[in-house]
């Protein structure tokens, strides 16, 4: 019975988009569906045009994220297909840890002189390794 409640339960989170756990199993879901636009970083805002193009601009460092599976905070990025290439302007200091986690279409990114870190596992996954 437990079982199938957490079931209904992970069904209507993938529903409205976001992600489930389900206790005890290590079984994690997390819904791979992106907006077109936010932010992703006290300073930074993001944009993802329709050719599958994510550009990230401002000033500052990259807010700090986790795995799906820890779920501290995740990437706003992370397990997106919709992503292809992305494009980090002058200004953004930082990529932070896993901010681009199994994005598994992502074969090509430009970066910015003013970039001084990349997180670990930040492109994990990614065909652009």
């Amino acid at each position: 019975m437990k079982n199938n409640v957490v079931s209904l339960l992970c069904a209507a989170a993938l529903i409205c988009g976001g992600f489930c756990s389900m206790p005890g199993t290590g079984i994690s879901t997390f819904a791979a569906e992106i907006a077109n636009s936010g932010t992703c970083g006290e300073n930074l805002t993001w944009k993802l045009d329709d050719e599958g193009t994510l550009t990230i601009s401002g000033e500052g460092d990259m807010t700090a994220y986790s795995t799906a599976a820890t779920r501290y905070e995740v990437s706003p990025f992370e397990r997106s297909d919709a992503i292809r290439k992305v494009v980090i302007l002058d200004g953004v200091t930082s990529i932070a840890s896993f901010a681009f986690l199994n994005c598994t279409n992502l074969t090509a990114v430009s970066l910015p002189d003013s970039l001084v870190s990349i997180g670990g596992d930040a492109f994990a996954g990614c065909l652009c390794q």
